[in-house]
C-alpha cells in the first residue's frame, strides 16, 4: 500500500489570497465602468453640443435672408430642448455693416450651457425710389 500524499502549502488558494484577488478584480471593474459611464457622458455632450450649432447656424441664416428681404429683426424661440434667441446689431462705423449673434440655450443635470454663433456681414443699403 501506498503512503497518502501529503498536501503542500503551495497547492491551493487560501481564504485570504482570493479575498484579495476578488477585491482587486472588483475595483478594476468598477474603474472600468466609470471611465465608460464618462466616455458616454462626454459623447452626449458632443451630440448635444453639434445640435446646438447647428441650431444656431440655422438662425443665423434666416437672420441673412431677412437682411436680403429687407431687414433682419430679432427673435426668440424653441426647439425641442433648446432655447434660442437672435440679435442684430449695427457694426461700426458704417451703418452698411450689422452683428449678427444667435445664442442656443439648454438644461443640462440642474445646469445651463450655450453656445452663440455671430458674424457680421454686409448689407445692401435700400435703395431710395
Amino acid at each position: 500500500m501506498r503512503p497518502r500524499p501529503r498536501h503542500s502549502a503551495t497547492t491551493a488558494f487560501t481564504l485570504i489570497e482570493l479575498a484579495v484577488a476578488v477585491a482587486i478584480l472588483v475595483g478594476g471593474l468598477a474603474g472600468i465602468l466609470t471611465a465608460v459611464g464618462r466616455v458616454l457622458n462626454g459623447a452626449m455632450l458632443a451630440v448635444t453640443m453639434t445640435q446646438a450649432t447647428t441650431l444656431a447656424q440655422s438662425q443665423l441664416a434666416e437672420l441673412a435672408l431677412a437682411a436680403q428681404a429687407g431687414g433682419a429683426a430679432p427673435g426668440a424661440g424653441e426647439e425641442g430642448r433648446f432655447r434660442w434667441t437672435t440679435a442684430v446689431a449695427p457694426w461700426s462705423p458704417a451703418e452698411s455693416w450689422q452683428l449678427r449673434t444667435a445664442t442656443v440655450t439648454w438644461a443640462v443635470h440642474r445646469a445651463e450651457r450655450q453656445t452663440a454663433l455671430r458674424e457680421v456681414a454686409w448689407v445692401a443699403p435700400a435703395e431710395s425710389p
